[in-house]
């Protein structure tokens, strides 16, 4: 991946894995890593705007580590339409 400088490391919990290409080189896909994201996550109830306000949060983060794209299998209908609207706003930096 060309946005990572190739001094910076990722580090993965326990369960992790970085899926690399042919060559060795990341492709970008981090499966099993739910940990990366402990400390920005909530449980508490939250309303559309909350959410909308959370996941640009989020796309910051990704953009900040060069991340491209992003698997949210914790997604229902609602939180598609947040992506949606940040589809509409020109806000979404990431492929979902």
């Amino acid at each position: 991946m060309s946005t990572i400088p190739p001094t910076v490391s990722i580090v993965l919990p326990a369960n992790g894995k970085i899926i690399k290409d042919y060559r060795g080189e990341p492709t970008g896909l981090i499966l099993g890593a739910p940990g990366l994201l402990e400390t920005v996550r909530r449980d508490a109830p939250h309303t559309f705007d909350d959410t909308l306000r959370a996941l640009k949060s989020m796309q910051a983060h990704y953009d900040q580590v060069g991340l491209t794209s992003v698997i949210d299998r914790s997604r229902d209908a609602e939180g598609f339409r947040v992506y949606e609207e940040l589809h509409k706003r020109g806000k979404l930096t990431v492929r979902t």
